[in-house]
């Protein structure tokens, strides 16, 4: 079972297919693709986020400009199967800086610990640490699935310091029904041109990333995928 440890600041941008296309092309000498982007290639997300019947997770997250959390489930993997590996991670925002924590286990796992407590084992004390804040959340929350959300990434790191990542996300699509990992149908969130980009750092950004952004036109605005899958079924969307 493996687990990951995020604590950094998350920065978003709504930019052109064009733009980002811009943005690699200034940061390809300094920056590596993603493992997973084979052959820079993007790779497929596929998430299930959590609420409770009344949605009281998601609508206490727009509400609270301090503190936010939420939880899902997420694989690499389509469609997957009962013994196939899922991540559950726990997901908070305190002051403006994302600390993420998740572990893994398998589909039928997950369902079970979210369903009926069911627990999972972990040896190590990392993992059940990671475990204990989940069953809190769980505890607190009575939560059933409420959002499918499915993306396609491209990701990069810079070569002299992994602590800065920056992602782009494009046809990210969202579903309120059906609400398993065995269809990714649905709606999607933002034009077929637009892309959502992210900057992940610990740190200030470097004087020539700033330039760049600044470059071609990019300035940060507030964007949720959750949010906007829960506004789209507030306006009876599908």
């Amino acid at each position: 079972m493996d687990i990951q440890t995020f604590n950094r600041y998350e920065e978003k941008y709504i930019v052109t297919e064009i733009q980002k296309q811009q943005i690699i092309k200034s940061c390809k000498c300094r920056c590596d693709f993603d493992p997973f982007c084979s052959e820079n290639n993007s790779y497929r997300i596929y998430n299930l986020y959590f609420d409770t019947k009344d949605n009281n997770v998601i609508r206490q997250s727009i509400s609270c400009k301090k503190f936010k959390e939420k939880l899902r489930m997420r694989c690499y993997k389509f469609p997957i199967l009962s013994d196939d590996m899922v991540f559950i991670e726990i997901k908070k925002k305190a002051f403006g800086r994302i600390n993420k924590r998740r572990i893994s286990l398998s589909r039928q796992e997950a369902f079970q610990l979210i369903d009926d407590g069911t627990q999972p084992h972990f040896d190590d004390y990392e993992s059940q640490q990671v475990l204990a804040e989940i069953n809190y959340f769980l505890q607190n929350n009575r939560v059933i699935p409420s959002y499918f959300i499915t993306y396609e990434r491209m990701a990069m790191t810079f070569k002299n310091d992994n602590n800065i990542r920056i992602t782009f996300d494009s046809d990210i699509v969202e579903r309120n029904y059906n609400l398993h990992l065995d269809d990714d149908s649905g709606i999607k969130l933002l034009k077929p041109e637009q892309v959502l980009m992210e900057i992940k750092t610990d740190q200030n950004y470097p004087l020539w990333l700033v330039n760049t952004l600044s470059q071609h036109g990019v300035y940060s605005q507030s964007f949720s995928k959750v949010g906007a899958a829960y506004s789209v079924s507030l306006r009876g969307v599908k």
